[in-house]
């Protein structure tokens, strides 16, 4: 297949380079916890965000980086969406094979959540 037989272009370690902040990128949990902390600790309310690459160990974000923050909330959006087993389900009748006449499918994002939990969380939050 032709289309397999040239140099892949997908890039294992994305980064986007943001002019006027060169060189404050953090490396590092211990790095990564003192400049959070230190943002953390200068006002009384404060709202973190963080949002991964697939193929993050959420694990190690929450056991490095938000646990020694000791947050009065943490919300895991992934408890908002069905599992990967109904996604899949969902999805099925439109994955093929085919690159030429494959089918994209017409579903929105909100089609994947479980409204149920975005109420709780909003009511939670």
């Amino acid at each position: 297949m032709k289309y397999l037989s040239g140099q892949s272009n997908y890039d294992k370690f994305p980064h986007i380079e943001v002019k006027g902040f060169e060189g404050q990128a953090k490396r590092g949990w211990e790095s990564i916890l003192k400049e959070v902390s230190q943002r953390v600790n200068s006002s009384s309310k404060h709202i973190l965000v963080i949002d991964t690459y697939h193929g993050v160990n959420h694990n190690e974000v929450l056991d490095q980086l938000v646990a020694p923050l000791y947050p009065t909330l943490v919300i895991n959006t992934d408890h908002a969406k069905y599992s990967e087993s109904q996604i899949f389900a969902m999805l099925e009748r439109n994955i093929t094979d085919d690159r030429v006449f494959g089918v994209i499918a017409p579903h929105k994002l909100e089609e994947f959540s479980i409204t149920t939990n975005y109420k709780h969380f909003k009511i939670k939050f």
